[in-house]
């Protein structure tokens, strides 16, 4: 039997026969949604620029994801009509700024029954992607194409392609059985690597050596969010949560046999070559 998103949106509790729901999926070629915090995507997917949830009772929303496919995110309840009036929100995201400038507010609230799915339920979108909104219902019901480990992320493919936001981060780290593939990965190397604020595009650049590589220095940013970095902490201090728009990726990979000694001396060395913007958080 194929597998169907009605399926799963019944057995978590809603009942999709009484209820008028549309799905969505998030992708904008205006800004790259990839580096929206949760919250950010919530503020995006409640304006809008027509009136598209008018006699909506429920949306079912995806991340936008490769090969015409949807991540799920998350169900919400459309708790009020339309309105012209938004709440004062504090975007601080120049990228949500430019889209999030439509006519119409409508008030979401998020389902917590369905968090067990989130980022890991994978739908094939039905027709083209330009459709990004439909009704659940019709003719040909949307397939569930995957259901990933709790805690999954994207899979391991090439040291050069990590570029992990913090959530997912965090993540990695609370799931490593989930996630066997990165822990082994990046426990198997050590190296440099680069963290990027991207709501204001400083840098820090570092590098992590020893038995357990990079997979030990990133634990701890996932712990604390500053590594015990001198002037990542002090960010952290003046402006508590700036570590959900941090991104991580990897210069260059060490053998794990180098010396602290040895391994900082590639640091310097990409730290001379990006000069001193590249590392205005060191």
């Amino acid at each position: 039997m194929t597998l169907t998103l009605d399926h799963f949106l019944r057995i978590y509790g809603l009942d999709t026969k009484k209820h008028n729901v549309k799905i969505v999926r998030h992708m904008d070629k205006r800004a790259d949604l990839g580096n929206f915090t949760k919250e950010e995507i919530e503020i995006y997917q409640s304006i809008q620029d027509r009136p598209i949830f008018d006699g909506v009772d429920y949306i079912v929303s995806f991340r936008g994801i490769e090969r015409e496919r949807g991540c799920f995110f998350g169900v919400y309840r459309v708790a009020a009509p339309k309105s012209t009036q938004h709440p004062e929100f504090n975007i601080t995201n120049p990228e949500l700024k430019k889209v999030s400038n439509g006519r119409y507010y409508y008030r979401l609230v998020r389902e917590e029954n369905f968090n067990s799915l989130e980022d890991r339920l994978v739908v094939k979108w039905r027709g083209r992607c330009i459709n990004w909104q439909q009704a659940l219902h019709s003719e040909k019901p949307v397939q569930v194409v995957e259901l990933l480990a709790k805690g999954r992320i994207e899979p391991f493919r090439q040291y050069d392609q990590v570029l992990l936001k913090y959530d997912e981060l965090c993540q990695l780290m609370r799931h490593p059985d989930a996630n066997a593939d990165w822990h082994f990965a990046l426990g198997s190397t050590a190296g440099v690597y680069l963290i990027v604020d991207t709501s204001s595009g400083a840098m820090y650049i570092g590098s992590a050596s020893g038995k357990k590589g990079l997979l030990g220095r990133w634990m701890m940013y996932a712990k604390t969010g500053h590594g015990r970095n001198k002037k990542l902490k002090e960010l952290l201090e003046k402006q508590p949560g700036q570590q959900e728009h941090f991104q991580y990726c990897i210069l260059q990979t060490l053998s794990c046999s180098l010396s602290r000694k040895e391994v900082i001396k590639y640091e310097q060395r990409f730290k001379k070559k990006l000069g001193r913007r590249a590392c205005s958080l060191n």
